[in-house]
Parts: C-alpha cells; sequence; structure tokens
C-alpha cells in the first residue's frame, strides 16, 4: 500500500532508508569471483604450463636432434609424451583447484 493509498497523514512520515547493495552484496561478490577473479587466475596458471610447456618443447627438440638412432629417437619421443601427459593432468588439476578456490570464497 503506498503513502497515497494510506492517507495524508502516512505521506508526511518518511520511509526507512534502504541499503540497495546490501541485498545485491552476495551475488556481487558471485559476480566479482566469475567474471574477474576466476579468469585472470586461469590466465595466470595457462601461460606458465605454456612458458613451462614451450620450454619442455625445446629441450625436446634438442634432444631429438642429438640422438644417434631411430631407438633413441623413439624413447626420448615416448618420454616427452609420458612427461607432458602427467604435466597436463597436473595443471587440470591445478585450474579445479583454483576454480574451487574463488567460488568458495565468493559463497
Amino acid at each position: 500500500m503506498s503513502a497515497f493509498e494510506r492517507g495524508p497523514a502516512a505521506a508526511k512520515t518518511r520511509p526507512v532508508a534502504v541499503e540497495p547493495l546490501a541485498a545485491a552484496e552476495p551475488w556481487l561478490r558471485l559476480w566479482r569471483a566469475l567474471a574477474i577473479d576466476l579468469p585472470l587466475v586461469w590466465a595466470m596458471e595457462v601461460s606458465r604450463f605454456a612458458s613451462r610447456h614451450h620450454q619442455e618443447l625445446l629441450n625436446h627438440w634438442l634432444k631429438l636432434a642429438g640422438c644417434p638412432d631411430f631407438n633413441a629417437f623413439a624413447a626420448e619421443q615416448s618420454r616427452f609424451a609420458s612427461v607432458e601427459a602427467t604435466a597436463l593432468e597436473g595443471e587440470l588439476a591445478a585450474l579445479t583447484k583454483e576454480a574451487r578456490t574463488v567460488i568458495a570464497a565468493a559463497a
């Protein structure tokens, strides 16, 4: 019911001010976590992983260039594939952990 419907006496009293952002504060924290914090953290983690990966790839190419025969070449290629698969699993675990941390901090 509005002040007009309650009559002239009700119109003279001022309504209590309600902080509009107080009700939205949990949603703002969640928005910040998902729209700002999480992408920045993931960008940092992916950049760190990419730099490590490229360094390892360069070292791998140097080792391949020095292989004396095909067996050594195949062994080095196999070693590199297993190391990179393990590194990728670790990176995915780190990204998952960071996402959970950011979302938990927002909640």
